[in-house]
């Protein structure tokens, strides 16, 4: 090793400034002599600038361990593009490390990875993160990056969409719950579809306050079909059973395709049967049925519901009934 009378020697014979270019160099061919220049000259003056390029010297000849040490150190530089570059460094070298085999390291890649996103700033850099988090399936990271940069990229709806998409692959339902309420204010014209998530989380996690909060956010902006089956199936997890089947019926009112109605009329019927309110079923059937019985699977379906009820004058009534729309069906 050169000891420090020559380190002194070549100091004479070279400008300091004309030295330190020429040690420095990445494309330095010989690695070997490069570094114990750089060590010699740190043995006489600390610089964070030339134990980066030490460090990148290192990484060259595959000196993992003494390059993540002084990368490391270089983390706490008072130069931000030295801890920029130093962080880089340092996490590109325990990612080689990880993909040659060293799986163990994977703590200590997402620990890295995770203080860089919450220390930086910077949207590039931000974003940056966010793909390596995705990049090393780690979604939960690439959530904390893309909420991050919801506050401070003017693209905040996109951000935030997919930090959406981060809680729900990562099962954080109420963080995906919260922040597609925040959707629903940014992203204005995808709001519906938005509180309509909401809500539903809301309900996933029984927290019935949220969703009707959701859900009245939801009926300022329209309270059509869509909405009233939302609302009936929020009371159907509360047990509120004689709201739902109204909410139902609601729904099958507003509901245009004949198809579509008949399924919030048959989800109607349904819970007035598993609640043995069998007087909502008679009337349900009197009033809504005859606009059904032409369709062979749904009189089918009336005709059995009106068995359900117990009641065989009411049964008989409406089996002949739909018998007489068969017939005449047959006629046409």
């Amino acid at each position: 090793m050169f000891s420090l009378g020559i380190l002194l020697v070549i100091f004479l014979l070279f400008p300091r400034e004309r030295l330190e270019l020429l040690i420095m160099r990445e494309e330095e061919t010989n690695l070997d002599l490069s570094i114990i220049y750089i060590e010699n000259l740190l043995s006489v003056k600390p610089d964070d600038r030339m134990k980066l390029s030490l460090a990148k010297k290192y990484m060259k000849t595959r000196d993992y361990k003494e390059a993540g040490r002084l990368l490391e150190d270089l983390q706490l530089s008072p130069l931000a593009y030295v801890r920029h570059e130093a962080f880089s460094l340092r996490y590109e070298t325990l990612k080689r490390e990880y993909f040659e085999g060293n799986r163990e390291l994977m703590a200590e890649i997402e620990e890295e990875l995770r203080g860089a996103i919450e220390r930086t700033g910077d949207i590039k850099t931000l974003r940056r993160l966010y793909r390596e988090g995705l990049l090393m399936n780690m979604p939960q990271l690439a959530l904390i990056a893309a909420e991050k940069l919801s506050e401070i990229d003017r693209n905040r709806a996109y951000w935030l969409g997919e930090a959406y998409r981060q809680a729900v692959a990562t099962s954080k339902v109420r963080k995906a719950m919260e922040l597609a309420g925040r959707l629903a204010e940014v992203d204005r014209r995808r709001r519906a579809y938005w509180l309509g998530e909401a809500m539903r989380l809301a309900m996933a996690l029984k927290d019935f306050k949220a969703a009707e909060s959701y859900l009245a956010r939801l009926g300022d902006t329209r309270k059509d079909a869509r909405w009233y089956a939302m609302a009936a199936e929020l009371y159907l997890q509360k047990d509120d059973y004689r709201r739902a089947v109204d909410a139902y019926v609601d729904a099958m009112r507003l509901e245009k395709k004949k198809k579509r109605r008949f399924s919030h009329f048959r989800r109607a019927i349904e819970v007035a049967l598993w609640n043995e309110d069998y007087r909502a079923v008679r009337r349900l059937i009197d009033v809504y049925g005859r606009q059904f019985t032409d369709e062979d699977e749904m009189a089918e379906f009336i005709l059995n519901s009106a068995l359900a009820t117990g009641d065989t004058v009411f049964a008989r009534e409406i089996a002949l009934n739909v018998l007489r729309h068969l017939e005449e069906k047959a006629l046409r």
